[in-house]
């Protein structure tokens, strides 16, 4: 039996892609439970994300990023405006529940790490972080759902707890965060660091060519080639649009209604 299994615990992962690992890995723990993080915080303005006005800009913000294409608009975001911004992590843990934050390196697992640590600051918080399984699984892409509940059982057993130091300067840097205006943040050198909003249109016009492809591969492309293969393929096509208004790029809307299959070509 795992040292953590018989204890309090809430363990928290980004689940816009998953979470049913942990659900499984958890589910004959009675005084354990899973919470879900949504929002892509990697994206969108975090000014006064603490209160209406913030969450009202970043659900503007992905509105106008739905937009673009009337299938997507019509899904909206998958998740519910509640789900937006860090109101799923109020109230903070009981004093007697422990915190297990799962996580990799994307930025949205590393914006969650940084959002818990300046919301739960007296919470006994511990790291499951899979890149520690890179001896066993070397070829597996350092994020939680790519991990099944076998693997993270393994993990749980090397998991450590926070030390206080490092919570500070997480949420320091989560609170500097929330003062900038970047829409667009990246993980790099173990930091997150604003960027301008156009930051991948240069990897996005280095993977169109002058024949017609898939907006999906054009994406796909530069997810792989950046080097930030957590940014958004939605945010990708709405900087592909943005890039054909300015006459960079064509787009070839088909009969299909999968946006992802609308072709494109470089001008």
């Amino acid at each position: 039996m795992n040292i953590h299994s018989n204890n309090a615990w809430v363990h928290v992962c980004y689940c816009a892609n998953g979470g049913e690992n942990i659900a499984e890995l958890i589910q004959d723990r009675p005084k354990q439970r899973l919470l879900r993080f949504y929002d892509a915080l990697n994206q969108g303005p975090l000014k006064d994300v603490h209160i209406p006005s913030g969450i009202q800009a970043r659900e503007a913000y992905w509105n106008n990023i739905c937009s673009i294409n009337p299938e997507f608009s019509s899904r909206g975001l998958g998740y519910t405006t509640t789900e937006l911004g860090t109101g799923v992590l109020l109230p903070a843990p009981a004093a007697n529940e422990s915190a297990m934050i799962w996580l990799g390196q994307t930025s949205n697992e590393q914006m969650m790490l940084r959002a818990v640590c300046a919301y739960w600051p007296d919470t006994d918080v511990w790291l499951a972080d899979v890149r520690q399984l890179k001896p066993w699984f070397p070829a597996a892409f350092p994020s939680v759902p790519c991990f099944t509940p076998q693997a993270l059982a393994k993990l749980e057993s090397m998991t450590e707890r926070m030390k206080p130091e490092h919570k500070r300067e997480l949420a320091n840097e989560w609170h500097e965060l929330t003062r900038q205006d970047h829409v667009v943040r990246i993980y790099q050198n173990e930091k997150i660091l604003g960027v301008k909003e156009d930051f991948f249109d240069a990897f996005l016009l280095e993977s169109c060519t002058k024949e017609w492809q898939f907006q999906a591969r054009v994406a796909g492309n530069c997810q792989a080639n950046s080097g930030y293969s957590s940014v958004g393929d939605v945010f990708l096509f709405y900087r592909l649009h943005q890039m054909a208004q300015r006459g960079l790029v064509e787009i070839q809307r088909g009969q299909h209604e999968d946006y992802r299959f609308d072709k494109i070509r470089k001008l």
